[in-house]
């Protein structure tokens, strides 16, 4: 009840960042409560990344607010201590590239103007280090993050930045997604560089289902009906 209690406050911002709670010893006295119990509190408390707790006599918290480093952090232990694998993660990053150009179609029509135009500059780009495969590949990742940034929903943004950010803790290879996609297959940059297009062009049109499978480097569908805006895999966003 103490940790939720701070932690409500903290949230709502009647306990702002780098504030210092009072010594252990006086907050028991305050809140009726042990020693003991105060402690457990504060550390459930750090746990959840809320304070820094201080050792010794001037024992005490102090807040801090959870951000995308700390998330990425927390993902990447996690990640490690379930013995995730690479190619997971990937699949997830995937998925999520998916769920972005979704999204991202679905915005209003002047942000997924602005996006367009900084997915053309990106696809340029591409274009222009074609021959280099490094520079190549990192403008892969600049575009999928510029999806991601445009896609409207700032949830999804986060936990798509977060797990980007711990993918690259795990493996640096494990954020190249628009490359192989299982034994025998490979992505050229030619295919690469077409669904990319595709990407900029449905998320222009509003094209749901056109935008995710393209960022998610799918074929798209063989009926040769054109994708419903709106449908897919991010439908319920």
């Amino acid at each position: 009840m103490i940790a939720e209690r701070f932690r409500s406050q903290i949230l709502d911002g009647s306990l702002a960042a780098e504030e210092r709670l009072p010594r252990q010893e006086v907050l028991a006295r305050e809140l009726g409560v042990s020693l003991t119990v105060v402690r457990e509190a504060l550390r459930m408390l750090e746990a959840q990344g809320l304070v820094t707790v201080h050792r010794g006599k001037t024992g005490g918290a102090t807040v801090r607010i959870p951000d995308d480093a700390a998330i990425s952090a927390a993902i990447t232990t996690v990640a490690s201590m379930a013995q995730i694998s690479a190619e997971d993660v990937r699949g997830t990053l995937i998925a999520l590239d998916g769920l972005c150009a979704q999204a991202a179609a679905a915005a209003a029509q002047p942000s997924r103007a602005a996006l367009v135009e900084r997915l053309e500059d990106s696809l340029d780009v591409q274009l222009s280090n074609a021959a280099d495969d490094g520079a190549f590949r990192l403008e892969c990742v600049r575009f999928h993050a510029e999806i991601s940034g445009g896609c409207g929903l700032m949830m999804l943004h986060s936990i798509s930045g977060a797990l980007e950010a711990s993918a690259r803790n795990l493996g640096p290879a494990v954020t190249r997604r628009c490359e192989r996609r299982g034994p025998g297959t490979q992505l050229t940059i030619k295919r690469v560089l077409a669904d990319h297009a595709q990407v900029v062009h449905a998320v222009a049109d509003g094209n749901g289902l056109a935008a995710s499978l393209a960022a998610t480097h799918q074929p798209a569908p063989r009926s040769g009906r054109r994708p419903r805006a709106g449908a897919g895999p991010a439908a319920a966003l």
